[in-house]
């Protein structure tokens, strides 16, 4: 079986980038063929994550506005990664219809970038973070 477009398109815009956090995790593409619009109920249930979990749903635009500036006090380095950042917000802006971020759990938190792709499917990034 062929793999999705848009989970391709999605890896390659990920390949090398994590997200920044204690524990720096990679981020991994994913396709649900769902046929609800991506909500909490729909990552908790697709994600395996208990539907207990507390879920804060953000603009993808505001999660990501961190990660995509860039300040003078950066090094080159740091200011590849916002540009990296900043490319990986369009791609996910041009292949996702709606792409809301969805940050499930406490302490250990699920991050899900979804919306729906050209398909019907619910696709998206996912990675982890610790909260301190």
């Amino acid at each position: 079986m062929a793999e999705n477009a848009t989970v391709v398109s999605l890896e390659e815009a990920v390949a090398g980038l994590t997200y920044q956090n204690e524990t720096d995790a990679e981020w991994e593409a994913f396709r649900w063929p769902s046929t609800g619009s991506p909500s909490a109920a729909v990552v908790r249930e697709q994600g395996r994550l208990p539907k207990s979990a507390p879920v804060v749903e953000q603009p993808v635009e505001e999660s990501f506005k961190g990660m995509t500036e860039d300040h003078d006090w950066y090094s080159d380095e740091e200011k590849a990664v916002a540009a990296q950042y900043r490319s990986l917000l369009a791609v996910v802006k041009k292949l996702l219809a709606k792409p809301t971020v969805f940050k499930v759990g406490d302490r250990e938190v699920s991050i899900y970038v979804v919306g729906r792709d050209k398909d019907g499917g619910v696709a998206g990034l996912r990675t982890t973070a610790v909260a301190t």
